[in-house]
């Protein structure tokens, strides 16, 4: 009969040989990171990056992860749908993620992870974590009892959580920082590299794509008159969905995209290629 463990952390490790080899890091990065994506494999050792069940999200915008929840299965298992069902405070099931295991026997073993991240209810669409409280995850694995874990949210800022719909793709400098309205509507910052490039004679709050290969970035002056650049874009993307790192575009074109991308920028950089950039990294 099955076994299953059931944990909750930042993110997924991978060990091989004793030696960390890989890191799935989840909390804090922004929806659907394009970093390392583990198989759910029987073989070498994964376990929970930095497990935790607090979460204080006072540095968090809406597009920023928040936490992963992960189950391990032992065998011997017949196969069958493994789910996670994650629940709001008031106990309502909002987002319940479904995985395929194979059978296998005793002594192996096999995982499946998912992840929920800040979002307000949106484009008629339910709200992931959006208020603070103790949210829940439910894990289900056939042949098994059911499995749950608490986390607890606190430091959310609820003014963050304001929706402006109708103003999608407005992009402007605030600050040092530039500020935009991607399509699931609320107002994020895109963090800058940390650098200071300089007071040119240009327009306080000039926004431009440059002209230099493989920079990834978008210019722009910011309103004391420095010049500024983002953090490095996203070139890769999430198994290629929406476009983004396909070639032979326009380069200069900015915009919000829709729905699996929707908490980013879009843009064409100077080789063509669709980059994505949003709220950038806490801790990166």
């Amino acid at each position: 009969m099955a076994s299953q463990d059931f944990c909750m952390g930042q993110g997924v490790q991978k060990t091989l040989g004793g030696s960390i080899t890989a890191i799935l890091k989840v909390t804090g990065y922004d929806f659907n990171p394009s970093n390392v994506k583990f198989d759910a494999a029987s073989y070498d050792s994964f376990s929970i990056w930095q497990e935790g069940y607090n979460r204080n999200l006072f540095l968090f915008y809406p597009g920023h992860e928040v936490q992963l929840s992960m189950t391990t299965v032992h065998g011997p298992f017949g196969g069958g749908t493994v789910s996670h069902q994650w629940k709001h405070p008031d106990g309502t099931v909002y987002f319940t993620f479904n995985y395929s295991m194979p059978a296998f026997e005793a002594g192996w073993w096999w995982l499946m992870y998912s992840y929920s991240g800040l979002r307000p209810a949106s484009l008629g669409s339910m709200a992931e974590i959006y208020i603070n409280g103790t949210y829940s995850v439910v894990s289900t694995v056939p042949g098994t009892i059911n499995l749950s874990k608490n986390f607890i949210v606190t430091g959310i800022i609820s003014s963050r959580m304001t929706l402006y719909m109708g103003s999608q793709g407005h992009l402007w400098v605030e600050g040092d920082t530039l500020a935009f309205i991607p399509w699931i509507g609320t107002k994020n910052f895109i963090k800058n590299d940390g650098g200071d490039y300089g007071s040119p004679v240009a327009t306080r709050g000039r926004i431009w794509i440059p002209n230099i290969s493989g920079e990834n970035k978008i210019y722009y002056i910011d309103e004391s008159g420095v010049l500024r650049h983002t953090h490095k874009a996203d070139s890769v993307g999430y198994y290629g969905n929406d476009g983004v790192g396909t070639g032979g575009h326009t380069p200069g074109y900015i915009w919000a995209q829709q729905w699996f991308n929707w908490t980013y920028l879009m843009f064409i950089d100077y080789n063509g290629i669709q980059c994505r950039i949003s709220n950038g990294n806490i801790w990166a």
